[in-house]
């Protein structure tokens, strides 16, 4: 799913003039359609601005909880699992998509779309729905254009996007611009819902600091992988998923390369911030033990964080898990020497950090 085809009409023409207007021949077809879409979106979003802005402005946002770690590290089936506790809100897959306008929206889509069936995921083969949980950073990246995430669509310009993994060497303007998204996104979902919102995006991990500044009672569970796994999914995922973003020709082996700065970066950030987490607020695990017992680890989150009514909660986690207990995972193909060798020498300090074998 694009994420861009919730983008407004004045935010698409400042994105292709900040890459030039460089869309290659071959993805003309998906930019007119983002062109067609961001004119309904701006229609749409002032018809929301109409009825909901002073409503959000005295909104205020609960400390939320972060599910964070890399990509295919099993995020999302916590994300989930954690979803199906009707006392937690979470973004979901069409208010993701679609930002500006999802409040003025969403209850016609839920009537047009209601009967509507799960459709696999192609990186993986998880069923999902619009009313799926889904990565608050989509979101984001749309109502900022200052994201990681832009790079998806505008890989040439792979660099200058990179730099908001951790906003480091940002601009601070760019980071103010992906500060007031990420608030007023929170805030939208906060009106919709009032209640706690469960967020799970990998960039995130990153960004420990950012979010204790603004949310200081804030919870973080982090969930990681053996380091060549993540590697051989991710790759797998970006074979997938990108050349259905790519608005501009662009070598897949290229990212090969990213997938590893991009780990790096993220993880030297995590554990440079990691210190600043209250014990009380922060849980970790493997999702190698996790995958063996889901439930036992979903019910240690409960008790870490004192979250009530677990009781209450766990025989409908119990049902969603005998649902899914016939899914398979991907399989991979070992990763050359020269690829491994990559790896372990930008990876290492996870290697020792999480307790695998290189």
């Amino acid at each position: 799913m694009n994420f861009m085809l919730g983008i407004t009409f004045s935010d698409w023409t400042k994105l292709l003039i900040e890459n030039k207007f460089s869309v290659s021949p071959k993805h003309f077809s998906d930019a007119f359609k983002i062109t067609a879409m961001s004119i309904i979106n701006s229609r749409m979003k002032k018809k929301e601005d109409k009825i909901f802005y002073e409503k959000i402005k005295s909104v205020e946002i609960k400390d939320p909880i972060f599910i964070i770690g890399h990509w295919r590290s099993g995020t999302s089936l916590v994300h989930k699992l954690l979803s199906l506790d009707s006392q937690f809100a979470y973004p979901n897959l069409f208010q993701v998509t679609h930002p500006h306008t999802f409040l003025y929206r969403e209850k016609a889509i839920e009537k047009a779309l209601g009967n509507e069936k799960a459709e696999k995921r192609p990186m993986d083969n998880m069923k999902v729905t619009f009313k799926d949980p889904g990565e608050d950073e989509s979101a984001i990246s749309v109502l900022s254009l200052r994201s990681p995430l832009v790079s998806w669509g505008f890989p040439k310009n792979n660099n200058f996007y990179s730099s908001f993994h951790t906003f480091e060497n940002a601009q601070k303007e760019d980071f103010e611009k992906w500060k007031n998204a990420l608030l007023l996104f929170l805030k939208k979902l906060t009106l919709r819902y009032d209640k706690t919102i469960i967020l799970k995006s990998p960039v995130h991990t990153g960004r420990i600091k950012i979010f204790l500044d603004l949310f200081p009672n804030a919870k973080f569970i982090h969930i990681y992988r053996n380091p060549y796994d993540i590697f051989n999914s991710t790759k797998k995922l970006y074979n997938k998923m990108l050349p259905t973003t790519f608005l501009q020709k662009d070598e897949m082996s290229n990212w090969e390369d990213y997938i590893i700065q991009n780990y790096k970066t993220m993880y030297k950030a995590y554990f440079d911030q990691k210190k600043y987490i209250p014990k009380e607020n922060l849980i970790e695990f493997s999702f190698e033990n996790f995958e063996k017992d889901k439930l036992c680890f979903i019910k240690q989150i409960y008790e870490k964080f004192s979250i009530s009514d677990f009781d209450s909660f766990e025989p409908r986690l119990i049902e969603y898990l005998k649902s899914i207990n016939n899914y398979k995972k991907n399989e991979f193909n070992n990763i050359d020497d020269l690829t491994k060798k990559k790896i372990t020498e930008n990876w290492d300090f996870t290697f020792s950090k999480f307790g695998y074998e290189i």
